[in-house]
């Protein structure tokens, strides 16, 4: 009887990374409902960078990814910042969440934040105004965070540009699995497969 083995993998990154532009190209149609599609684009950016430091982590350091969850428990690699922070450590690459792009990764990480955790936001205002006067909507904060629409195409353009820059400093850190094809283009997953009898 035939025994065929497989060794497979997939890429949640670059999966996650194809809903984030596809949800930003929709957005900014303009169409009815753009600012929904801008929320997933926004947040879907956001998930890349998660799978992709995931992805980069395992590659460079095997041993804290077998046991992610209580490495990064402990200072000084607390929580998502600290999963970030050592993952650029290991990439060669400058961690610097005051500016652009990452900065906006952490805006993005925010975002995600206040969705995840969702309560009801409540505002109270007066306005004095004549008669023929156009009054303001509320600007309630989660909405302020993915509108006007220039937000979702900056946050798109500047999450790609991160997870490239960084994808090129890790080049020659660990085998092959940097060089080549862009990190967050190409094969969504690969299989390779043996059959002997």
């Amino acid at each position: 009887m035939p025994i065929t083995y497989s060794d497979s993998e997939d890429f949640p990154h670059r999966l996650l990374w194809s809903i984030a532009e596809s949800e930003s190209r929709r957005a900014q149609t303009g169409i009815e409902g753009w600012s929904s599609h801008a929320l997933v684009s926004m947040v879907f950016a956001f998930h890349t960078v998660e799978a992709y430091l995931n992805f980069a982590g395992e590659r460079l350091a095997p041993d804290v990814w077998l046991d992610e969850r209580n490495y990064f428990r402990k200072e000084p690699y607390r929580g998502w910042d600290g999963k970030l922070r050592k993952v650029l450590e290991l990439m060669g690459a400058p961690y610097s969440p005051d500016s652009r792009p990452l900065s906006t990764v952490m805006t993005l990480k925010a975002l995600r934040d206040r969705i995840s955790h969702g309560r009801p936001e409540r505002l109270r205002a007066e306005f004095v105004h004549e008669e023929i006067a156009v009054v303001p909507y509320p600007a309630f904060n989660l909405r302020s965070m993915f509108t006007p629409m220039e937000k979702v195409r900056a946050s798109v353009m500047d999450v790609e540009q991160f997870i490239e820059e960084t994808h090129v400093a890790a080049k020659g850190r660990a085998g092959d699995a940097f060089d080549g094809c862009p990190a967050l283009r190409g094969a969504l997953s690969h299989s390779l497969r043996d059959s002997v009898r």
